[in-house]
Order: C-alpha cells, then structure tokens, then sequence
C-alpha cells in the first residue's frame, strides 16, 4: 500500500511539473512571439500557398490581405512551400514587409506590418481549462481507486492537460517546432481512442461492445494511428520534407472535418445509449451527467464545422469560449465521480495496464516500422505504392488485433500471474461441475466448500431466495454449526436495507460498505465475520448471496479476485435459478421437503404398489405442538427457522426409502413404504426424541423448545373389505394425531391396541 501511495505521488508530481512547466514556456513564448503574428491562415495547395482565413482585427486584415490570396513571395523572396513561409516567420519583427499576393490574375504587394498586444483574455482561459483537467486528473489519481473507467479519466485528462498546455511553436525553431506539433496530433488521437473507450464504459461497458471484443481496441488504433501518421507529416513539412503525398494541410482538413465530427457524434451516442436504457437508474444518472458535460463540446465542434469563418471573425472570444465548453467535462465528470460513485466499483488493474502497455508498444512498433520502412522504400517503388502498403498493413492489423492480444492475455496471465490464472482456472471448472450435482443444497454445499478452499477464507454460506416470497435462508455453510443455533441460521426479508443496497451496487461488496442500522442481514454477517458480501444475479433478479468470511492473514480480496467473483456469481445465479425453477415445482422452499402434491403423488404410487404386492404401508402425519406461541412470541421469521430445523431433524432420522413432504402450515406426511404399524411406531418414537431434543436460542438470548406429536394410520388397520386410498388413510392418521392432542401432546398415536 505504501508503494502505491508512492508511485501516485511520484507520478503526480511529474505530470503537475511538465504540464505547468508548459503552460509557463507557453507563456514565455506567446510574449516573445506577439510581436511576429500577422493573422492568417495559411494552406499548402498544388498551384502553392493559399491564404485559406484571415483574422479579423490582425496586422494582415489592416494591410488589406484576404481570403483566397494566394502568397507568392514575402520580402521578394520566393514562397512555395509552407516551410518557406515558416522561415520568413520566424524572423517576423514589428518591422514592415512586403506581401508579394496573387488575387485572382493580378498580383499585388502589400505592406504588411507584424505584431499585435499580448492576448491575456485566451491565455488565461486556456490556462485554466489546463489546471481543471489536471485536477481532475490528480483528483482521480490520488483517491487511489483500482476501476479501470478511473484509470481511463486519468489518462485522458492528463493528455487533454498535456495536449492544451503545449505551447504555440509556429515561430520557435524547426526542431521544436516539429516535435510541438507533432506532438499535438498524437495526443489528439490518443485522446480520442480513450475518451470513446472512456464513454464505451460508463457506468459499464455496453453488452453489444461486450459480445464484439474488437470495438474497443479498434478506438486506439484509429486513434493512434492517426495521431502518429500525422505526425510524421507535420514534422516532415516542417523540416521541408516528404514522406506521403498528403501535407500538413491535408492533416489539418482530415482532423477537422472527419475525425473531429465523427470523435464528437460517437461519444455523445454512447453516453446517450446508456442515459436512456440502463436498467439501474443510478447507472442512468452516471452516464447522464457525463453526457450533459459532453454536449457542449459536441455542439461546438459541429459549429466550428459548418461556420468555419466563425473562428476567423470573431477569434477574440472563440478561444476563451472553447475553453468553457472544454471545462464542462471535467466539471460534470468530477460531479458525476462524487454524487454518483461513479468509480466505486474495483475492477481489475494491474493486468490492464499490462495489456494497455502491451498493446501501445505493440501499436506503435507497428507504426514506426511502417513508416520508417515505407520512407526508405519511396525512393524505389514510388509514394504512391508506400501509401497502399500502409494502408493494407493497417487493415491487416485491425484483423489480426483481437486474436493477437487475446494470445498475448493468456500469455501474460500464465507467465506473470500464474496464481490468478490457476484460480480463474478453478472457478471455471467449478462452474461447469455444479450445474452436474443434481440438487440445490447438493449444489450449494459444495460450492461453500470449494469457494473457502480456492479464496482461503475462514468460512462460507450460501443465501438463496425463495422463488414466491423472495425471503432468503441458508442454502448451505461450511459453518458446522450453523443451523444449531437460531441466531446464526439467516432468514432476510428482500426489503431488508443492506439487501437492497447489495442489490444496487450488484457486484462482490466490502461488508463494510454495508453496515445499516437495523439490517437484519448485517447483523447476521457480523455474527458469521463475513468480509464480503456477493450478489448473485440474473436479468436483474437477486437469486442469492455468497457471504464470504475472513481471510487467516486478513489481507483483502484483490481486484482480480474479485472481477472473478463477480463473473462466477452470475454463472451460478443462472444454475441455481434453472435448479430451483425445476425444484419449486416438487420441494418447498423454507424446509427442502416435498411440497403438498407432490407426497400425495407419492402416497398414492405407494398405495397402489402395496396392494399390488400385498405388502404394508403406514403414514404419519406430524404437527408441532403449540407451534402458534413460537410465532406470536418470537415472530414469524423464528417460527420459519424453527420450522426448518424440525424438518431438518425428521428428515435425518428416515431410512431412504422413506418419504416426507409438507402437508401444509406446522404439518408434515410422512410415508413409510412396507412398514407395518408396530415398526412405525418406533420410527416415530425416534423423530420425536430428535425435535424434543432440539435447544434453538433465539436472538435475544431466550432458548426456543418444541414438540411434535404425530398420528399414525396403516393399511393393516383399515376395516376389512375396505380399498385403501389417499383419503381414508389420511382421515385415520388425522383421528390418531387428533388423539395424540388430546392426551397431552409429545407423542405418538397409532390406534393399536
């Protein structure tokens, strides 16, 4: 933790020192270069040097240049290329010279006298979109939270910080020039590729970029690859060079009417995507927010395109005005951050910076290879050949991107995480063997026993919701004792606030973060020393809970571990879900026994088979003894558990052939097949000691004791000629049970002599 700490102070303080180490050579040279500007723009074409804009108020408007000039010459001297133009630039003083212009066929020369007032107005605000994007980006750093979409709002903020804070180079020397400007595009792209990653995300990454893997990857590579051929061309042009049939001209055309609209449609529409169809509103607000401080820059970029000659006439407020609209972002991202949790879900991080590194070096090579290869292979085969070849090596490497960097995962993960991958390993076999088991508490068990031995952790239970009610109870604990003691058997209400905060959050949950006054789950986690606490969900719907106890060492759960946790808990909330739709139709919920229909079924096959083989059969049914007292005097919840505990207690004193099911409330029908009366008896004698025996302790401290008495009926005791059926049997067990009542209950009646 301490070198954590560290490494985001080490790396704080180098992006605060570069980014105000800019702003102020910004300011030291936009001093040193007012006295040089002039106020125009100027176009590489193939007939030469076209005056594309002219700003209103600047030294060339009063000098009488316009639009659609075409330069010549400057001083006399011959200007064909913009690194001619750059030259004269760069030795501009407040001194006259003479602008050789061609307007339509007659050439005119114009005294043009450099110099304009230093602009504090755009320098200021520019400067304090810089410092907003910085904090940003130091706020997000220095919270130190491990989500991925936080990682992705510090990268860009800091590039966009970068990216405004590189100083306006037109009239510094060539080399710096070039590598300025260079720079400015690849951060460009840069920013692109992660802002729509950022935007693909949020508040989680969209299922149809999820079901198509390549998406996002392809954002960085249009991006980047942009960003670096661009480059290449700006500091070519600059030197007075080329490397490509396209200029700086063709750069700047390309950025601005392509890429620009397209960066600024795509992420709105991915944000809106989420605003509007997010099934938590939470995760609707999130996107909203992030989406309301994008708009603006949207709207911007889209009118800067249709009226260009808005950043010629009117450049005095243009540039303050982009800055707002550039401090939107920040503004609403850090609202979105502290009023909507936007980053409180921990993903994983180590290994995606690892694959991100991976993948830039990768994407990068790629490009240098390209590009240096194809500028010492122009001089043979042509400029032409080069660019296809570019172009189809690019093609080619967004085909074979998603393959190649899947390979490269699983590489990384065996070699430098061998410990993650062996557990992603596990889980995943452990996946598929559940779903083989055949029941839910068969099921449940295991994965208890396999959850504490592959995470090391002091205990689990399992939690799943009734299909009607949606109450959860202990599907199974590698507690021994749990289900012996009231206070540690859990039964929680869907209401309850910690569930529903479980719910909303919907992924592996410190129990910390759950801690709520009156929370009958909390309560039951503090007494099992759960440290974490994992939904298991599908289509929304809370199946159940993993609650996960502590670890011997105490270490917290890593990222890793817990992106594992949360992928196999909507795994198994499929599996268990499928299981208990099928089982809710046979068992019932709260005990696990046979529900009503399902043991008369039984009943009536067992009837049926012993008159067939001549053979015995006896039922009982079993109903507790003043069991309306437990509820009104420790409520419903306790009389559930105890209702549990005493189907537990009948059930394990049954040979496997026999069969219980509940009859309905307090009542359980119990089926002996080829049983006769007298063997019954004992049988019944024995259930009844287990419940007598049981000592329950509910949670204020007060033990819970309860009887059962049961009435006994067998085939044998029918009257003869009488066939036996469902209902003459159950109304004899029924008078043997109403006998047992009356003589003093805790026993067993079967009316034989």
């Amino acid at each position: 933790m301490l070198n954590r700490s560290k490494t985001r102070v080490f790396v704080g303080c180098v992006l605060s020192v570069t980014v105000l180490g800019l702003v102020f050579a910004g300011f030291a040279e936009k001093k040193r270069s007012a006295g040089r500007i002039v106020g125009i723009l100027v176009k590489q074409t193939e007939t030469g040097i076209l005056i594309s804009g002219v700003m209103a108020g600047r030294p060339a408007e009063t000098a009488g240049v316009v639009a659609g000039d075409r330069l010549e010459s400057i001083n006399g001297s011959p200007v064909e290329r913009l690194a001619d133009y750059d030259s004269h630039a760069r030795a501009f003083t407040p001194e006259p010279v003479y602008f050789g212009v061609l307007r339509g066929t007659e050439s005119i020369v114009l005294e043009v006298v450099p110099g304009i007032e230093f602009q504090w107005v755009p320098f200021l605000a520019t400067t304090l979109t810089v410092l907003g994007y910085l904090g940003l980006a130091l706020v997000v750093l220095f919270k130190g939270s491990k989500d991925r979409r936080a990682l992705l709002l510090m990268i860009f903020s800091a590039a966009v910080a970068l990216e405004l804070a590189i100083p306006g180079l037109a009239f510094a020397p060539v080399a710096l020039a070039a590598l300025g400007g260079a720079a400015f595009l690849l951060l460009s792209g840069f920013q692109m590729g992660v802002e729509l990653h950022l935007a693909s995300v949020i508040p989680k990454k969209q299922s149809w970029i999820a079901r198509r893997p390549w998406v996002i990857p392809s954002y960085y590579v249009l991006g980047l690859g942009f960003g670096l051929v661009a480059g290449l061309i700006f500091a070519a042009d600059t030197f007075g060079s080329s490397i490509s049939p396209w200029n700086t001209s063709d750069v700047y055309w390309f950025l601005d009417n392509l890429m620009m609209p397209f960066w600024a449609v795509a992420v709105p529409l991915l944000l809106a995507h989420q605003a509007l169809r997010y099934p938590d509103p939470t995760g609707r607000h999130q996107a909203g927010l992030v989406l309301v401080g994008v708009l603006p820059w949207t709207v911007f970029t889209l009118i800067s395109l249709a009226f260009p000659t808005v950043l010629n006439q009117a450049a005095w407020y243009f540039g303050p005005l982009q800055s707002v609209v550039l401090l939107t972002y920040p503004v609403a991202v850090f609202f979105a951050i502290f009023r909507y949790h936007l980053f409180d879900i921990e993903l994983v991080v180590r290994r995606g910076l690892v694959y991100s590194l991976l993948t830039a070096t990768l994407v990068l090579l790629f490009f240098t290879i390209v590009g240096v290869g194809g500028a010492m292979l122009s001089t043979v085969v042509g400029e032409t050949f080069i660019v296809w070849l570019a172009s189809g090596a690019t093609l080619v490497l967004g085909l074979l991107f998603s393959p190649l960097r899947e390979a490269a995962k699983k590489t990384i993960d065996r070699r430098f995480f061998p410990e993650r991958y062996a557990v992603r390993r596990r889980l995943i076999t452990l996946s598929e063997e559940i779903s083989s088991l055949g029941n839910l508490p068969k099921m449940g068990q295991y994965l208890a026993e396999q959850l504490q031995s592959i995470f090391a952790v002091r205990s689990v239970t399992l939690l799943i919701g009734d299909h009607k009610t949606g109450i959860l109870t202990t599907l199974a604990s590698t507690e021994a004792d749990l289900e012996t003691r009231l206070e540690r058997s859990v039964f929680v209400s869907p209401d309850d606030p910690a569930i529903r905060a479980l719910v909303q959050v919907g992924r592996p949950t410190q129990v910390s973060t759950l801690l709520e006054a009156g929370s009958t789950l909390t309560q039951h986690m503090d007494s099992l020393e759960t440290a974490l606490a994992v939904p298991m969900t599908t289509h929304g719907t809370l199946i159940g809970i993993f609650l996960l106890g502590k670890r011997d060492a105490g270490d917290r759960f890593p990222a890793e571990e817990l992106e594992l946790l949360s992928l196999l808990s909507h795994h198994v909330a499929t599996t268990f879900e499928n299981a208990r739709l099928f089982e809710s139709a046979t068992y019932e919920g709260l005990t696990g026994l046979l529900r009503r229909e399902p043991i008369l079924e039984r009943l009536k096959g067992e009837i049926a088979r012993a008159e067939r083989y001549h053979r015995s059969l006896t039922i009982g049914l079993i109903d507790l003894d003043l069991f309306k007292q437990v509820n009104d005097t420790f409520g419903h919840l306790a009389g559930d558990a105890v209702l549990k505990r005493v189907a537990k207690a009948i059930s394990e004193d049954l040979r496997e052939s026999d069969q219980i099911g509940r009859y309905g409330g307090d009542e359980f029908l119990l089926v002996l097949a080829e049983t006769h009366c007298d063997n019954a008896v004992g049988v019944a004698g024995k259930i009844r000691e287990s419940v007598d025996s049981l000592r329950i302790r509910a949670e204020d401290g007060r033990e819970v004791r309860v009887t059962i008495s049961i009435g006994l009926a067998s085939i044998d005791q029918l009257p003869p000629g009488e066939t036996p059926t469902v209902d003459n049997l159950l109304s004899l067990a029924d008078r043997n049970l109403y006998t047992a009542k009356r003589r003093g209950r805790n026993r067993v009646a079967s009316g034989a002599l």
